[in-house]
């Protein structure tokens, strides 16, 4: 069972990426993964957001606006996961990619104009899961 505590900074001491071109959702989002107790990075175009990877990663959560100009996002996401990446990825889209970014690689597609709560509930059970799968792996280890 998971501590409230604990949920409010579930980020803490990781690295989040927002990739939009959009300032006022890219502060939004900076605030609300701050709050949750993540370092972020932003970048404001794809090649940018392909750096920031190289440079500054790895990453423990990408926020990426699945138009971000001037790659068309849904190979970049394609050719992302087949490289192994397990970042996850959560789409925002003021177009409804439905499927289309679902089997690119996208964990889930959040709808702009944006709903915060949907968000954090996102990152909740992505963050949850990552630590998981962290803990079977310690789990695992201290067991051989």
């Amino acid at each position: 069972m998971s501590d409230i505590a604990e949920d409010v900074f579930i980020l803490q001491g990781k690295k989040a990426i927002i990739a939009e071109d959009d300032e006022v959702i890219q502060q939004q989002l900076e605030i609300l993964l701050s709050r949750l107790g993540a370092t972020v990075q932003i970048a404001h175009h794809s090649s940018e957001l392909d750096e920031l990877l190289k440079m500054e990663g790895p990453f423990s959560l990408l926020l990426l606006d699945l138009h971000l100009p001037p790659y068309n996002m849904l190979e970049w996401v394609r050719n992302y996961r087949e490289e192994d990446q397990q970042m996850p990825i959560l789409g925002l889209s003021a177009t409804d990619p439905g499927g289309l970014a679902m089997n690119a690689g996208v964990q889930r597609v959040l709808k702009k104009p944006l709903d915060f709560q949907e968000i954090k509930r996102s990152i909740y059970f992505f963050a949850r899961d990552q630590r998981s799968d962290t803990e079977e792996e310690s789990k695992s280890k201290v067991s051989l």
